[in-house]
């Protein structure tokens, strides 16, 4: 489990990607809101390759869950005290920074240190 992932294409913004991604992974119609965060990936111990994670949060303004059989198994809303297990990628840091939005109400966008 998860949150909907992908790779931007070239020639729309980040929160367009967003919203295609998410409508084409799992059927729901988002308008991200709000920037959580972006990440580089090598600063977080990625061995593999270098990427730029850029977390949404976003509003649900339509659609129906329903799962693009290519993307994904399954779909679903979790309480944060129940998610399931095992997580994709189990990154506390992203999970901590979605909390502090959600329930502290914290709007500065996250970015690593310099």
């Amino acid at each position: 489990w998860w949150y909907r992932t992908g790779f931007c294409e070239v020639g729309i913004s980040p929160a367009e990607n967003v919203a295609k991604e998410v409508r084409e992974e799992i059927g729901l119609i988002v308008r991200p809101t709000h920037l959580i965060g972006i990440t580089d990936s090598l600063k977080n111990g990625s061995p593999s390759r270098h990427i730029y994670s850029m977390l949404f949060a976003c509003s649900i303004e339509g659609g129906e869950i329903a799962p693009s059989p290519l993307e994904a198994l399954d779909a679903r809303f979790f309480p944060f005290e129940k998610l399931p297990e095992p997580l994709h990628w189990p990154d506390p840091k992203w999970i901590a920074r979605v909390r502090e939005f959600h329930f502290r109400k914290k709007r500065e966008a996250f970015f690593d240190p310099v």
